[in-house]
């Protein structure tokens, strides 16, 4: 079964990934910045996985599964859930 994941650092802001329940670090592709004109394109085999240690963040009565490396504020975490609307934890899924 399945859970959703808000990843935060290695250039993620909350973005929700699907993954097999249970995880305790995710590896995810580090995100290249915003390019602007002046800057190049990086080369995708030069892109780096980064992995990420997953805690599990309450938020207005539910929980979320989070990967980060350091803990977003809560108001950060609140607007990942309203933008990306990942689903909570069940309680029959917590470990």
């Amino acid at each position: 079964m399945n859970q959703d994941y808000l990843i935060f650092g290695a250039g993620y802001h909350g973005e929700v990934k699907s993954l097999e329940a249970g995880q305790v670090e995710i590896e995810v592709e580090i995100k290249a910045p915003d390019e602007t004109e002046s800057s190049t394109s990086p080369n995708r085999e030069a892109l780096q996985h980064y992995t990420l240690p997953v805690t599990v963040i309450a938020v207005d009565g539910k929980r979320y599964n989070v990967a980060t490396e350091e803990n977003p504020s809560e108001d950060e975490v609140k607007e990942a859930v309203t933008r990306w609307q990942p689903q909570p934890i069940q309680a029959d899924e917590l470990l």
